[in-house]
């Protein structure tokens, strides 16, 4: 659910060597005739049946790596919400460009009227919001028909057949448009805004092989006052004369193409281009062909260009890895940036980029490998507007800035969004998914940087709240009350403790920080942003118990991205207990334990005994099970610390309840309870001498029977299983 770019990007790459494809990264929407305006793009569901129509479009859908990889044979799988047998009544591959939308459907409580779809967003009547329309309303007339069929396989919903259009969307990856479905009954499924059970096409290649001539479009610059191609000859034998075409929007045209022997390139004058949109690069797209008789590889014979996009010198690479690039920033300008949508951003990012292959005119610059990937082009353009605000601290440290890919765009505007670095804690009612693109900071800065001077990007680096109330919450989403905090600024890339400033947290755990001098004659909560300080160390204390944790200044970046100019409020969760743990005395130590199994006495000690290299096998992959410690009497527990090997893990989901002397487990209370033990590891366990130990600390709890209750099945070796006392009122 959060995986990040650097996890996504390179799953855009043509894989190498594969034979098969399976991919949920989609684009859906329903389109509604009785809403003929409205904007389905971000629905959790797809309708069909009577006025209404499906489209899905599958960004990630290119051949692989191979010698003349065809396509033998393509499906698209949907997942079922009602019971009722689809009845598929057509399927045809799209031809026109449209977009998802930000929206999913709303009706404004005020007057009951239909909120205006966004620019480009998708409806009944339009392809693109404002900029296209369909041939006629639903798109039906914006198809080539597919001979497909439908079938009922458990939960899910087949459309086989699709074969022969996978093949032509990969032949022709420019105008892949995705596919339009509609169904004779009324019919949900999940749509790929759900958490589970996306679209998700599958498609089998097998490699035919032979040799032959092989176009590719290296590139489209600008050239004088028109646009010219760089057109190459990536195949075994020579390419015949032809032409190369281009097209944007209503206007086309095209040029003559020399003969070209094997390896060979040309650059072909292709005339005046698109008109300008200087207001929006979004608007001057420009597709570019170059195709031949018995061409091997239809794929690279397509170059998508926005003409107003960013330059990014792509340079030092040859013919193949500059066609590679290009589809890079391909993939950057049609699914990554209309995909990274937050709340400030509801349209996701509005700026989009153009390869150009010399290092001139300021563009930021790439020098090309058989590794280059989309961060690394992202990252030259950011580092161009904004210094290396971006970069790495160096060899084995953290990143200087970790990024923020979560989805906001649902989130109540009264509620919170989830604590940083505890993504899955209890208290979040609602799981925020991970946008599919570039981080909210990011976006924030790229969109506010279009038509902007570099002094005053420089600016926008600066602008963070003047104020910043900061809240501390327990693991369990409580407020850390009356804690001594230390907020700790950087000084050449390590906290300055000459600067630190000490404060005290009230009832509701916030404390309020304010009047750093910025170093520009003005003050804020932070300080001058440079890279060398591009986080504050925050440290909460509670006796001897330190736990801290950085606040980054992209959060600051993000309350200003949100309106909150003057007073930016941030939650931060801590693994703090409501009172100082006395780590002297292990409450647990030579115990009795008991399990749900009856595992005997002289086997379950191990977990209590202090010693490090005993331990016990707890399997709950049978059947569910748990484990209980008596502590002799009741005691103010604040601290549990489950020991394992280093290399293992424990159970991803558990409980801890506590219950008293003379109560029954029916009465125990809940204690802790954790989600995510793959998410919080890092925040929560310590590696030493063999040994993986994870520290949980909760509100203190009174009790003597302290029960530990897996919620998945696993098979977890045990060495150590220690409680220690919370000391209330330190």
């Amino acid at each position: 659910m959060f995986a990040p770019l650097l996890v996504l990007a390179p799953a855009l790459l043509p894989q190498a060597q594969a034979k098969t494809l399976s991919t949920s990264l989609a684009q859906d929407t329903t389109l509604d005739r009785s809403k003929a305006e409205a904007d389905f793009g971000r629905d959790t569901v797809l309708r069909g049946g009577s006025g209404l129509a499906i489209l899905v479009r599958f960004p990630q859908l290119r051949a692989p790596e191979g010698k003349n990889m065809r396509v033998t044979s393509a499906k698209l799988v949907l997942t079922s919400v009602t019971k009722d047998v689809p009845k598929l009544e057509s399927v045809g591959r799209l031809t026109k460009a449209w977009d998802e939308g930000p929206d999913d459907g709303p009706v404004l409580a005020a007057d009951k009227r239909q909120r205006p779809p966004s620019a480009f967003a998708a409806t009944w009547n339009s392809a693109q919001h404002g900029f296209a329309k369909w041939t006629s309303p639903g798109a039906a007339e914006d198809v080539v028909n597919i001979p497909a069929t439908g079938s009922v396989n458990g939960e899910t919903y087949v459309v086989d057949g699709l074969a022969e259009a996978a093949q032509w969307i990969c032949d022709h990856p420019g105008q892949n448009y995705g596919f339009r479905l509609a169904f004779a009954n009324q019919v949900t499924f999940l749509s790929h805004d759900f958490f589970e059970g996306r679209p998700k096409l599958e498609v089998e290649f097998a490699e035919r092989g032979g040799d032959g001539p092989d176009l590719a479009v290296v590139s489209v610059e600008k050239e004088g006052a028109g646009w010219s191609a760089s057109v190459a000859n990536l195949g075994t034998s020579s390419a015949p004369a032809g032409k190369v075409e281009w097209k944007a929007g209503a206007d086309s045209g095209s040029a003559d193409r020399p003969v070209l022997a094997a390896g060979e390139r040309a650059t072909v004058a292709l005339g005046p281009g698109p008109k300008p949109f200087p207001a929006d690069q979004r608007l001057s797209r420009m597709l570019v062909s170059a195709t031949c008789a018995g061409d091997t590889d239809l794929g690279n014979n397509e170059a998508s260009v926005w003409t107003d996009g960013e330059p990014l010198a792509c340079v030092g690479g040859d013919a193949a890895q500059t066609v590679q690039a290009q589809s890079l920033v391909s993939a950057m300008n049609e699914y990554l940036l209309p995909m990274s949508r937050y709340s400030f951003a509801r349209d996701g990012g509005r700026v989009r980029f153009r390869l150009v292959t010399k290092a001139e005119g300021g563009a930021p610059v790439v020098k090309l490998s058989a590794t280059t990937n989309i961060r690394m082009l992202w990252k030259a353009y950011l580092d161009s507007k904004f210094g290396s605000v971006f970069g790495e601290m160096g060899p084995g440290a953290t990143p200087r800035i970790t990024r923020d890919y979560r989805d906001d765009t649902r989130w109540l505007n009264l509620l919170p969004l989830p604590a940083l670095g505890f993504p899955g804690s209890v208290e979040n009612p609602v799981a925020l998914q991970t946008s599919l693109g570039f981080s909210a900071p990011e976006i924030y800065l790229a969109n506010a940087s279009l038509g902007s001077t570099p002094e005053q990007c420089a600016a926008l680096v600066q602008q963070v709240p003047n104020v910043l109330l900061v809240q501390i919450k327990d693991y369990t989403g409580q407020p850390v009350a009356a804690c001594d905090v230390d907020y700790v600024p950087a000084k050449s890339g390590v906290p300055d403790e000459s600067a630190a400033m000490h404060y005290r947290t009230d009832a509701n755990g916030l404390f309020r920080v304010s009047g750093r001098d910025a170093g520009n004659g003005k003050k804020n909560a932070f300080g001058p942003v440079t890279p060398e300080n591009l986080y504050v160390q925050i440290r909460t204390k509670r006796g001897k118990t330190v736990e801290s944790f950085w606040m980054p200044v992209w959060s600051l970046w993000q309350e200003v991205a949100r309106g909150n100019k003057s007073v930016g409020t941030l939650e931060y969760r801590v693994n703090q207990s409501s009172g100082e743990i006395d780590t002297r005395l292990d409450l647990a130590l030579n115990k009795i334990v008991t399990d749900s199994a009856g595992s005997p006495p002289a086997q379950l000690v191990a977990m209590v005994d202090g010693k490090p290299e005993t331990a016990f096998d707890f399997d709950t992959s049978a059947k569910p099970g748990w484990i209980e410690v008596d502590l002799g009497r009741d005691r103010p527990i604040g601290e549990l610390r489950l020991s394992v090997p280093a290399g293992s893990k424990i159970w991803e989901m558990f409980d801890v309840a506590v219950y008293g002397t003379a109560q029954t487990p029916a009465s125990a209370r809940t204690w802790l309870r954790e989600t995510m033990s793959t998410q919080h590891a890092a925040l929560v366990s310590v590696e030493k001498s063999g040994t993986l130990t994870y520290t949980y600390r909760a509100p203190a709890i009174a009790g003597r029977y302290l029960r530990i209750i897996p919620r998945d099945g696993k098979k977890v070796s045990l060495r150590a299983v220690e409680v220690y006392p919370a000391i209330l009122g330190g």
